[in-house]
């Protein structure tokens, strides 16, 4: 009350942003409350007769995902004003810390200013505080203890601060609160056995030296600490609990959102002055320093100290997250990462130490604990959680709709990774790589479910199969690597495979409205045949054809007869989908990069199992991405089966393997070719026949040949007969036909039947063909002064278009573009040319005549082809542009009065269809609640709309262009000048000149 008084009685036409701070009944939790005070002033006869008083809060927090997460921010912007009666044992502590730090520097002849490189996260969460007002069911408050000693052991001296140990705390007191309230010591890692204790050699300076996460215990270390914690329920004491329903809300207390704006915009002009700074240092500093000194997150943080609003989250009793940085202005997004454990150095020593951590309960234990005789009493013991979960989260802070948006975002917490199961039939399970089978996610068709890591000590990937008994787990593949991949789905050993699923799809996307941070994974199962799938494989010859993904073949070494299970094979007139076992495959060494998407999709091919000699003999490697690509594999490499006479007479045959396109589908076609018999090939397979049997680092051979190697033995002899009857009778095309009819799929490739009855329709459709020429347009922008401000002016202009009804034929669009030319017709411009086609290196921006661009040679054409509708109902589609160089020649005042122009028609449309107009907050007697929950709405239900498109595009092709830009100073108006164009649009020449804008 007195601080408004006192701003009121100063300047009665000043607006004033103030914070407000209340206390909790305990006084424990400071409330901090945002208050505008302004001068009622909407109209000239209201000035003088009162003050509006808006009462707000700048952050709104929801947490819309189903974890129980926790708020937090730094104790500076929550100003708890209990601690601030003991400032100056910190800095006695600092100092006599520093003085440690020097003498351990000395000793070991190292610097370590900035750490050993371990968790650099934890950093930035050590001062954290839970906000007074949490929209979880629960949540836990903490406290540190720390001791000195001093030379002989007895304890020098006591106090109680944050995971920081200059951020002090109050003391803990059980006392008048039940067991369900009470303060516990954390016993988690070595700890245990020393009442809760970890011990360190310094607690400032090096992290070397400073207390780690793996919480060790040293009986000769000077500095001691340990964590006291205690959960609170909803509707548990008055006094502790601080939860509200539904949404809450953040001001942070440190800074006014004034002041905020003001370090902004001292953050933007960093580097201006560098010269005049020589002998300081500068934020940019930090750029330049070594790698091993500062991490990434050192270089945001310092970046972030701008004014900006830094928000953590955790989930119970879990590690602080990397910050939300909220900037002082504007909206922002980011993704924040945070662990279930509360000490994830100590999980992960666990885990690689494999020692046996269970989390059993701790019995209380009564009584005082003699290492520290000023603690509570009495002393409950408990274990901090230690579960390996990461969750990976995003943020958005957005502007609150309508006039609250001039005061108050709203920042969302949302999952990063969104699973969509599309399938219309099959139930899908997902988890992560090497995690326990108990950790999956069931996703039932048609519904979508957030996925978190179930150990971050494990490779990020993620496999998938049928929530189905008798399928093993798909390969791993990356959320973050955005696109579409097969995984290939196996039975187990025990089971027949005569399933009808043997491919999931598998597409990863952006998720709307997270700034391309968060992603949005859709899986289907595709079908067994490959119709509409991403790969197909289809067998034209009479051959078998074995086929495995390059790189992931059994070991030939291997004593074991059944090569099947190293690859797969497609019998003569088969086609089947094709998927790959592997989605993703890290470098050979540590430095090198994963797998490019063109390594993924070579396929190892023969005709033979791969693992056998005819197989090794016989085996090309194609590539999926590339189309075009051929192999040819011959037949005469099976000499062990056939013989020697046959395999000669089949010197001149080759399967031909050719990759094609089917609308969405990449097609790789197998199909006979005839082919020139050379004597290189004649005195080859002759001195194959003498190195027989193969050697023992090949295959093991046995006199026994097991039943289904009898029965391949057989189809091989069939289908060198067919193909020996077809060569005699000259049925067999040459390499080029072949090609042709492999690449369109026609003659000998034509689908069968069963599969081309499903593109069939009934009648032809209708032709229609639509072309407009326009000489030229001619459009004028006038603002409401009224003033010209531009002419647009576009010539030799022509349109094409024509399509079938039934989609039967090839729907081609075409825009043809002669010149475009925008004028600017403020006063003083510097160039009368804003916009325009360049022309030449000499074009200044002043010469007006001269067109060098015409219908013949357009400076802008831009084409769009549909295909003939798919069998499977996808639309394929092919664009191109085509622009010639341009020249934009501007300056700071047309671009500030189009600005405003825009803004003005904007708020017609917006009063066109009953909206109200874009007022400021001051000058409004009614102000309308902002619609949160819609806005809520608007977020849970983005994912629903995204998944599998139904539209392909084949192909996108945009030329390059050169753009040359200049920006010119404002000029001066004259006296007359400012009279014709208006009071407004003069003081925006006048502002910009001045630099104000």
């Amino acid at each position: 009350e007195g601080t408004m008084r006192k701003a009121r009685s100063n300047d009665r036409e000043a607006t004033k942003q103030l914070n407000l701070q209340c206390l909790d009944p305990s006084g424990n939790k400071t409330l901090t409350i945002g208050a505008k005070l302004s001068p009622r002033s909407s109209n000239s006869s209201e000035i003088g007769r009162g003050f509006n008083l808006i009462i707000y809060a700048e952050i709104w927090l929801r947490n819309l995902t189903k974890l129980p997460l926790t708020f937090g921010a730094p104790s500076a912007q929550v100003e708890n004003t209990v601690h601030k009666e003991m400032p100056l044992l910190s800095g006695k502590i600092s100092a006599e810390s520093a003085l440690v730090e020097l003498s351990s520097v000395l000793d070991t002849n190292g610097f370590g200013l900035f750490g050993t490189g371990e968790d650099d996260t934890e950093e930035f969460c050590r001062d954290n505080v839970n906000l007074p007002l949490q929209q979880c069911e629960e949540f836990f408050d903490e406290v540190f203890e720390y001791v000195a000693l001093n030379e002989n052991g007895n304890i020098e001296r006591t106090w109680w601060a944050a995971e920081d140990h200059i951020s002090l705390r109050k003391k803990p007191d059980n006392s008048g609160l039940d067991n369900e309230l009470a303060w516990y010591v954390d016993c988690a890692g070595e700890s245990f056995l020393k009442n809760g204790w970890e011990s360190c050699t310094n607690i400032s300076g090096s992290k070397s030296y400073n207390f780690s996460g793996r919480r060790t215990f040293n009986p000769s270390h000077r500095f001691r600490r340990r964590r006291w914690y205690r959960k609170v329920k909803r509707g548990t004491h008055p006094a502790v609990s601080g939860i509200s329903e539904g949404l809450i809300f953040h001001q942070p207390a440190d800074l006014d959102k004034f002041t905020r704006t003001q370090k902004e915009a001292e953050r933007n002009t960093i580097g201006v002055h560098l010269e005049e700074r020589e002998h300081e240092g500068s934020l940019l500093d930090i750029f330049n320093r070594p790698i091993h000194q500062d991490g990434i997150l050192d270089i945001m943080t310092a970046v972030a100290n701008d004014g900006s609003t830094l928000i953590s989250v955790k989930c119970m009793d879990g590690r602080w997250s990397t910050p939300a940085i909220i900037p002082p202005s504007g909206s922002s997004n980011g993704v924040i990462r945070t662990s279930s454990s509360r000490w994830p150095a100590l999980t992960t020593f666990i885990r690689r130490n494999k020692q046996k951590w269970s989390h059993l309960e701790v019995k209380n234990r009564q009584g005082h604990d003699d290492s520290n005789a000023g603690t509570v009493d009495p002393i409950k013991f408990g274990m901090a959680p230690l579960e390996p979960n990461v969750f990976e989260l995003c943020y958005q802070v957005t502007m609150l709709p309508g006039m609250w948006g001039e005061l108050s975002r709203m920042l969302t917490i949302t999952p990063r990774f969104l699973l969509k199961n599309e399938s219309t039939w099959l139930d899908i399970v997902v988890k992560q790589v090497g995690s326990p089978d108990t950790s999956r996610i069931l996703i039932k068709r048609g519904e979508i479910a957030p996925f978190y890591w179930a150990d971050g000590n494990l490779p990020e990937l993620v496999c998938a199969r049928p929530n189905e008994d008798g399928f093993k787990w798909s390969g791993g593949f990356d959320l973050c690597t955005l696109g579409m991949l097969p995984l290939r789905l196996r039975l187990l050993d025990s089971v027949n495979d005569n399933s009808i699923l043997s491919s999931l799809r598998v597409n990863v996307e952006i998720q709307p409205g997270t700034g391309g941070i968060g992603t949005m994974i859709s899986l289907r199962d595709e079908d067994p045949s490959g119709e509409g799938s991403l790969f197909r494989i289809e067998n034209h010859s009479p051959f078998q054809v074995y086929y495995s993904q390059d790189g992931i073949l059994a070991n030939p070494t291997s004593s074991e007869r059944d090569f099947s299970k190293s690859c797969d094979v497609i019998n003569p007139g088969g086609r089947t989908s094709y998927s790959l076992d592997v989605p993703w495959r890290q470098g050979k060494y540590e430095d090198r990069s994963p797998a490019s998407h063109q390594d993924l999709l070579l396929v190892r091919c023969a005709l033979a199992p791969l693992g056998t000699r005819e197989g090794a003999e016989s085996t090309k490697v194609i590539c999926f991405d590339r189309v075009g690509e051929v192999i040819r594999l011959s037949p005469s490499k099976l000499s062990t089966t056939l013989g020697s006479f046959v395999a000669a007479e089949l010197l001149g045959v080759r399967v031909l393997g050719l990759v094609a396109t089917d609308g969405p589908t990449r097609v790789l076609r197998f199909i006979l070719m005839q082919k020139e018999v050379t004597p290189t090939s004649v005195i080859g397979n002759a001195m194959r026949e003498t190195i027989y049997p193969v050697p023992s680092f090949i295959s093991t051979e046995s006199s026994s040949i097991p039943q289904d190697e009898q029965s391949r033995h057989e189809r091989v002899l069939t289908a060198a007969s067919e193909t020996s009857r077809l060569l005699n009778t000259g049925r067999i095309l040459n390499e080029f036909a072949a090609t042709r009819e492999a690449f369109f799929g026609i003659g000998g490739c034509k689908s069968s039947g069963q599969y081309e009855q499903r593109k069939c329709s009934y009648g032809v459709g209708d032709e229609f063909s639509c072309k407009l020429v326009f000489s030229g347009f001619i459009f004028s922008i006038i603002d409401s002064s009224p003033s010209e401000l531009a002419v647009l002016s576009l010539h030799d202009i022509e349109a094409f278009a024509s399509w079938n009804t039934l989609g039967k034929d090839y729907a081609k669009t075409k825009l043809t573009v002669g010149w475009i030319q925008l004028d600017n017709h403020c006063p003083n411009a510097p160039y009368p040319v804003a916009f325009s086609p360049s022309r030449g290196k000499n074009f200044d921006g002043n010469d007006i005549h001269g067109k060098p661009f015409s219908l013949k040679i357009p400076f802008l054409e831009v084409q769009v082809d549909v295909a003939p509708r798919h069998r499977t109902g996808i639309r394929v589609l092919s664009a191109a542009v085509i622009m010639r160089n341009l020249s934009i020649f501007l300056d700071l005042a047309f671009i500030m009065r189009v600005q405003r122009f825009l803004l003005g028609v904007q708020d017609n449309l917006i009063g066109a269809i009953g909206g109200t107009d874009w007022n400021f907050i001051d000058s409004q007697e009614v102000w309308e609640h902002p619609d949160i929950e819609g806005l809520i709405r608007q977020k849970i239900a983005r994912g629903k709309d995204i998944g599998m498109k139904t539209i392909f595009i084949q192909r996108l092709s945009i030329m390059p262009c050169s753009v040359r830009l200049s920006v010119a100073p404002v000029r001066t108006l004259t006296k007359y000048q400012e009279q014709f164009e208006g009071k407004e649009s003069s003081a925006i020449h006048a502002a910009v000149r001045k630099g104000d804008l």
